[in-house]
Order: C-alpha cells, then sequence, then structure tokens
C-alpha cells in the first residue's frame, strides 16, 4: 500500500472552496492551516492529491508540492546517500581531469555607465560579437589553461577591432576568467537613437525640434514604437505628451468564510538523531486547525544533535458570514486605487479616475482606470 503523502500549499481566492470539498470527499486531510485569507497549506495522501488535481476547480487554485514524505520520501532518501558517493567519485575525477579547463567566463560589468546608447559594448549585439573574439582567443567555456596568449595581446586584438573599447584586463580565479573591459566614449553621433514611446496611448501634443517624425497628433501608439527617428545625422530633439491608461482589477465575494481559535490545543512530540526522525504514534484529533512546530536542541553543550520537535495543534472553528459588496464599495474602491496609482511612474501627470463594476451572483468584480499624461522628450 503506497503510503506517500504531499504537503501543499495552494493560494487563489475563495479558499473556503477547497476546504469544502475535503470534508464533502471525506479527505484524510493533515496540519491544515492558513497563514493569510489566500494561502492554504495541507498535508494529503497521494492517491487523494491526485483526485483533488482531477477537479476542474482546482485549475483555478495554485498548487505547489512543498514535501513528500512516506514511501515516496523513504526511496528519495536511499537514492540520494547513493548519489552521495557516485557523487564523490564524479568530484574526485571531475577535479583530476577538469582543472585544466575554463569553466565560466564573466564580463565584469559592476557600476557600469554607459554613454553609448545602442553602440555600448555590453549591449546586445555588440556583447555577442565580443563574447564571439574573446572565444576565438582561446577565452570560452571548455577552453584549456592557461591562456594561449598574453593580457596585452587579447587586450590590443579587442582594441584593434572594437572602436568602443579602450583597455582590458584578464584576471583567472581556479577555472574562471573574469574579463575587464574599459569602455571608449564615443562622439554623439556615432550613437544617435530614436525617440521611443514608452507606453501605449494616443498623442495629445508634440513637438518637434530635429529629426523625423512618424506619428502626429490624434495618432495611436504602441509600447516601444519609434515617434522620432534621427535625421541628417543630427540629434533628436522633440518632446510628446501621450494620454494613456493604467489599470487594475479585483474580485471580492459577499461571502466571507472565517476561522477563529476555540482554545483547545494538543502537542505532539518527536525525537530526531542524526537525521533519523523517531515519530510519536499520536494523532491530532481536531478536524480543522492551525499547527505550530519548535525545534530546539535537548542538550546544548555536547556534540550529539539530539533535537526534540514539538507540534502544538490548535482547533479552528469556521463561521461564515455575508457581507455585501455595497458596504464595503468605498473601502474597496480606496484600496484598489492605490495599488493602480503605485503603478505610476514619477514622470506621470494623473488627469482621472474611474471604477467599473461588474456583480454575478454573489461575486463582483471592480476594475480601476486611471487617465494620465506621460511626456516623453529627447533633447
Amino acid at each position: 500500500m503506497d503510503k506517500t503523502f504531499y504537503t501543499l500549499s495552494i493560494s487563489g481566492l475563495n479558499l473556503h472552496h477547497v476546504i469544502e470539498y475535503f470534508e464533502r470527499e471525506h479527505f484524510h486531510a493533515k496540519n491544515l492551516s492558513r497563514t493569510d485569507k489566500n494561502t492554504l497549506f495541507v498535508t494529503l495522501p497521494k492517491s487523494e492529491y491526485k483526485k483533488f488535481r482531477s477537479e476542474n476547480f482546482a485549475r483555478t487554485f495554485r498548487i505547489k508540492i512543498i514535501k513528500r514524505s512516506g514511501n515516496e520520501e523513504t526511496i528519495s532518501s536511499l537514492l540520494r546517500h547513493i548519489g552521495l558517493f557516485l557523487g564523490l567519485i564524479v568530484a574526485i575525477a571531475s577535479v583530476v581531469l577538469c582543472t585544466n579547463r575554463i569553466f565560466a567566463v564573466e564580463l565584469y560589468e559592476e557600476n557600469h555607465t554607459c554613454k553609448n546608447q545602442q553602440q555600448c559594448i555590453f549591449y546586445g549585439e555588440n556583447k555577442n560579437k565580443l563574447l564571439e573574439s574573446l572565444k576565438d582567443l582561446g577565452i570560452a567555456k571548455g577552453k584549456s589553461l592557461p591562456l594561449r596568449n598574453s593580457n596585452r595581446e587579447i587586450e590590443q586584438k579587442l582594441i584593434r577591432q572594437f572602436k568602443q573599447i579602450s583597455g582590458v584586463t584578464i584576471r583567472q580565479n581556479g577555472v574562471k576568467i573574469v574579463v575587464e573591459i574599459k569602455e571608449a566614449t564615443l562622439r554623439e553621433e556615432e550613437h544617435i537613437s530614436n525617440l521611443v514611446s514608452p507606453v501605449s496611448g494616443v498623442i495629445v501634443t508634440s513637438t518637434i525640434n530635429s529629426g523625423k517624425s512618424h506619428v502626429k497628433n490624434g495618432d495611436i501608439v504602441l509600447k516601444g514604437q519609434t515617434l522620432v527617428s534621427p535625421e541628417n545625422n543630427k540629434n533628436v530633439s522633440a518632446s510628446f505628451e501621450i494620454r494613456t491608461f493604467y489599470h487594475e482589477t479585483m474580485v471580492y465575494s459577499d461571502n466571507i468564510t472565517s476561522y477563529k481559535r476555540t482554545g483547545k490545543k494538543y502537542t505532539i512530540n518527536n525525537i530526531e538523531f542524526f537525521g533519523l526522525k523517531l515519530k510519536s504514534n499520536k494523532k491530532q484529533p481536531f478536524k480543522i486547525y492551525e499547527a505550530k512546530t519548535t525545534k530546539r536542541y535537548m542538550f546544548y553543550n555536547l556534540f550529539f544533535p539530539f533535537t526534540s520537535t514539538s507540534t502544538t495543534f490548535e482547533e479552528l472553528k469556521k463561521e461564515e458570514t455575508v457581507v455585501p459588496f455595497e458596504q464595503v464599495e468605498d473601502i474597496l474602491k480606496q484600496k484598489l486605487y492605490a495599488e493602480t496609482k503605485a503603478n505610476l511612474p514619477s514622470n506621470v501627470e494623473e488627469k482621472n479616475k474611474t471604477f467599473a463594476t461588474f456583480k454575478e451572483k454573489d461575486k463582483t468584480r471592480l476594475d480601476c482606470y486611471i487617465e494620465a499624461i506621460v511626456t516623453v522628450s529627447a533633447t
């Protein structure tokens, strides 16, 4: 008989439906606890877990296995010990065979600030070309050590190939090669770039001093769309105001399920020695409960790692109440507005806010829209 158990983390709205399902199907649910209204922890036998996952309504929740115990865990423990021995052999062989190979190449970019924009040596295709050049010079994963070229030879070859490079330092840390690039500052005309829209919206106003405009007032633009491109080798100088909307939504249920402590508690103690757990055969008597586990050393000043694990179960009583959406509408709108406003960047001017509601049975969907003006410019 398979005695494998899964400890699950279940997240989502209306978790009381999950608990009601466990009760209706007579599941052997253990260690049922809730950290907040949207997160539930429970331990189920493997067969009941599979049945639960097969239900259509379970797809509306995020279900994650955080621990396995029982037969499956025992097998895994044996495999881990065998794997440890095999891993030790493989590790020794790897050290012997691979210490003369490069295992990693790192481009040092810490605190890097660049004025070369899209011509930056660490940007996109430029970085890929740099890595290919380093590979041709023998600096790549799997290449042999020591390096066949000196630091000075590598530096001279890269400077001749890339106008963005003014200096190169190569450091070897074991089987890892660190490449530090000193970047040259290009002339402004070498990195002229387009002015693009940071958001999707409608053009309200536009001022073009230099560059070729691709949009006009009233046009709908998408995020990343080019607004102005360079012309006659001159930098783009333009300014746009774009009207856009920021949106957040939430779903509220009139039926609120809460759990209150009854004051009844039950404690089970276990002992662990060198990873071997001596578990108590006691069963906690509560149907719905919260569990808290504490672990402490039995002998603080001795070498032997005897530990005592104490799990306290506290009984919970389910209470269901009905709170109509209209009673909490103002509070929910204020909360949702604050969440929506938090999405606005500092350079955005808020113009207006609106709310929309959609009700179906005992659930209400609330949407918040903030109309805003985004200013984007280049000089």
